[in-house]
């Protein structure tokens, strides 16, 4: 844990004890003052002082950084900043976090099925309903607006036994890899904006489900860097990709594009990578809905669990696929 500060004291004076992830602040205020606690811009808590000292106890600290602010508002309504200081917590688990899954090594015969669910539901039934018959439990990373607007496929989709994983609440672009081919972010993101996207997110799912996300995320099109990744971490969530030569391609709708498969060319490009390369701890992506109007990805999906299982592949969660990794 390291703390600098940097104060600007205005009729108080504070004390900050530091123990765990938690941390208490005193402040000796002037009677009548309101005193204001902000944690990396957001007000966490207000008081009014009197004639004993104002305590902010129990503040719970993000990992990463904790700026924190105290602000005084006078009985005119006059707002200064009295004392502001940060706190940045970094533990192994952070770390360990912060690294991206692709592939799991040493897991010999098994290999992670994945779906994402953005804006839409076409075909999301009947995939379910596939993984159904063939007693598959797969990871589903969806957005937030997925859970809003289909929580009745949500709700099938956990009757089912499925994990869930946060696709973020908009599906935005995080990086300009779309526009220049780099990892930069984009102007707009920054910590408070993962936040909004990913505990937002998990906000909305534990609201109507009474329940937490699994602690793992996929960036909308895999757009990551190491700061958003730190970013991420810090919130409790692991990204997880897809291996190589594992995207499906399966959004691709516009039959012209050199990206498009039909259903048979889904198939059988997966064949032939387990053939060359195997499939052994890889990660495939899928994804629950799709704009096309006809040659549905999941028309050959079933053929495909039934043929790989034949070659000696099973099918797990993320969790499963991840539990000889220590955290």
């Amino acid at each position: 844990m390291h703390d600098t500060a940097q104060s600007n004291m205005y009729a108080l004076d504070t004390l900050r004890h530091f123990s765990q992830k938690e941390m208490t602040v005193s402040v000796a205020a002037l009677p009548g003052q309101a005193v204001i606690l902000q944690n990396n811009g957001i007000a966490v808590d207000t008081r009014v002082g009197g004639r004993d000292k104002v305590i902010f106890s129990d503040i719970r600290l993000h990992n990463g950084l904790n700026h924190l602010a105290v602000w005084v508002v006078n009985d005119k309504g006059q707002s200064t900043l009295a004392d502001s200081f940060s706190v940045t917590l970094s533990n192994r688990r952070s770390r360990i976090l912060a690294r991206p899954v692709y592939s799991v090594a040493k897991r010999k015969g098994l290999v992670a099925l994945t779906f994402d669910g953005g804006s839409s539901d076409r075909g999301t039934r009947h995939i379910l309903d596939i993984l159904r018959r063939a007693g598959l439990h797969c990871t589903m990373f969806l957005t937030g607006r997925f859970v809003e607007h289909f929580p009745h496929l949500v709700e099938q989709i956990l009757s089912d036994g499925h994990e869930i994983g946060n696709h973020t609440y908009t599906h935005p672009h995080l990086t300009n890899l779309e526009k220049d081919g780099s990892n930069h972010k984009r102007a707009y993101v920054n910590s408070r904006y993962m936040y909004r996207q990913l505990n937002g997110t998990d906000s909305i799912f534990f609201k109507r489900f009474n329940q937490h996300m699994k602690p793992y995320w996929r960036a909308p099109f895999g757009e990551i860097n190491p700061e958003i990744l730190k970013w991420a971490a810090d919130l409790g969530f692991r990204h997880i990709g897809w291996s190589a030569h594992c995207d499906s391609w399966d959004w691709v709708a516009d039959t012209t594009s050199k990206l498009y498969r039909s259903p048979q060319e889904i198939e059988a490009h997966f064949l032939e990578v387990e053939a060359e390369k195997g499939l052994s701890g890889k990660i495939i992506l899928m994804h629950l809905g799709s704009e096309r109007k006809k040659d549905f990805p999941y028309e050959t999906l079933t053929d495909l669990i039934q043929r790989l299982q034949k070659r000696g592949y099973r099918f797990v969660k993320i969790s499963a696929l991840l539990q000889p990794v220590t955290i």
